[in-house]
């Protein structure tokens, strides 16, 4: 059961993986392994099956005696805040992120807003197996369903707070909220800050999130800005997390630029040089050569913000992210946040008097190009000599020109193939010579 969690809690295809009855013993296992008698507060994104896996988690939570505190439709970060605002035990987010929408997932912040350490989460899987043996409570010691939606304010709070008076008049942007998380407080967020604001996946339906839209899939939002003439795009994922940008010719700003912004712009925040930013092994070395120029040392985290996170405090860095738009900025929030993220990259914008254009040009990056196989069996790959083989002999041709990144989605079915380099030509070569030879493992998804 320790394999229960993956990079980002628990995750799988509602009601078929990720089943009423496991979600019922994460509640129980929770509230019996998290310390503190206090409240659990929970929150979902738009998915058809949030109201079934929250209902199952709460139920099982207060059959511990662990009160439940309920606020609806909010983000992944929004809870992070409400965990810490409401000195809550837990906060626990219904949410598979960028996931389709038939894929659900369970994810855990602790009482200070950042997600639970990897003992805490196999004490609680280990948990899940025996729960049911565990004495029961009764009478008034059974938890309760307390209905908050009003606390959300708090989050809105210290989204405003993080502008520090700094307002985003004169700026036309379309937001895309990819039917999911954001679309409840974004849009109007951004609006009473002063924007011109034009949203988009805006009308969750339960089926649409992340469905052509999001930050996973940025031509929609592009074809938007392009076609309304507005000076910017910003797409979120389904629980708004993770943020892209876009300048007015539909180039994308993606994590590594919002690193290199803020890390440029840090006497904005705490009045000083940072000596320190924490990417992933997924940044592009672009970012390396730029952050050079500046003496930034660039940290390279494993993909997950929950590596990114560990990394920074382990260095002491406060900036740190990921390419696909997980940032983090712990001078701020302990949680990665897309919103957050975003009116930051704003607030650049209006002190500076650059564009989102002069950001991205900041940046050469290498080509770089990233394949993602469905397989059946996504660590086969691993015992094979014969990948084991191709993937020694890219790095090598590599060697001191680019780089290669093979590695097993902790979220999906996948295998990713990654690789770097100086020309396209290295990386369309050894991409499609390393794919072939995870092909033939026999593992490729029919």
């Amino acid at each position: 059961m320790a394999a229960l969690f993956g990079t980002d809690g628990v995750r799988g295809l509602a009601n078929v993986e990720l089943t009423v009855e496991i979600a019922t013993a994460l509640g129980a296992a929770a509230a019996r392994q998290i310390p503190s008698s206090s409240h659990f507060v929970i929150g979902t994104d738009t998915r058809r099956s949030a109201g079934l896996l929250q209902c199952a988690f709460a139920a099982g939570a207060m059959s511990q005696g662990r009160d439940v505190w309920t606020v609806g439709v909010l983000s992944t970060p929004g809870i992070s805040c409400l965990t810490r605002s409401t000195c809550a035990a837990a906060g626990i987010v219904i949410s598979a992120s960028h996931n389709p929408a038939p894929d659900n997932g369970i994810k855990f912040f602790g009482a200070d807003g950042c997600k639970l350490p990897d003992a805490l989460e196999a004490l609680i899987a280990d948990e899940c197996r025996v729960w049911q043996t565990r004495p029961r409570v009764s009478g008034q010691a059974i938890g309760r369903l307390i209905d908050c939606p009003t606390i959300v304010c708090d989050y809105i709070d210290e989204l405003t707070c993080s502008m520090a008076g700094d307002r985003l008049d004169g700026l036309r942007i379309v937001l895309d909220c990819a039917n999911g998380a954001a679309a409840t407080i974004a849009p109007q967020l951004f609006a009473d800050l002063g924007a011109d604001i034009h949203s988009i996946g805006v009308t969750p339906d339960g089926d649409n999130i992340n469905d052509g839209c999001g930050s996973t899939h940025t031509d929609y939002l592009v074809e938007t800005v392009q076609s309304l003439g507005y000076d910017l795009g910003i797409s979120f994922d389904g629980d708004a997390d993770r943020v892209l940008l876009c300048d007015h010719r539909g180039r994308i700003l993606t994590g590594d630029h919002q690193i290199l912004m803020n890390a440029e712009l840090s006497k904005f925040h705490d009045g000083h040089a940072v000596e320190a930013v924490v990417g992933t092994v997924m940044s592009n070395l672009g970012l390396d050569d730029r952050l050079r120029k500046s003496d930034i040392k660039l940290l390279r985290s494993s993909v997950g913000d929950r590596n990114v996170a560990e990394l920074m405090r382990q260095s002491g860095a406060t900036i740190g992210g990921e390419p696909s738009g997980h940032i983090l900025l712990h001078h701020i929030s302990p949680a990665g946040d897309g919103i957050l993220a975003a009116l930051q990259c704003l607030r650049i914008l209006k002190r500076t008097g650059t564009t989102v254009a002069n950001w991205i040009d900041e940046i050469v990056p290498y080509p770089q190009r990233l394949l993602n196989l469905r397989v059946q069996d996504k660590h086969a790959w691993e015992s094979s000599a014969a990948v084991s083989t191709v993937i020694a002999d890219a790095e090598k041709a590599l060697a001191g020109n680019g780089r290669i990144l093979v590695r097993a989605s902790g979220t999906e079915p996948t295998v990713r193939v990654m690789v770097e380099a100086r020309s396209q030509e290295l990386v369309d070569h050894w991409v499609e010579h390393v794919a072939d030879a995870i092909r033939t493992t026999g593992s490729p998804s029919s």
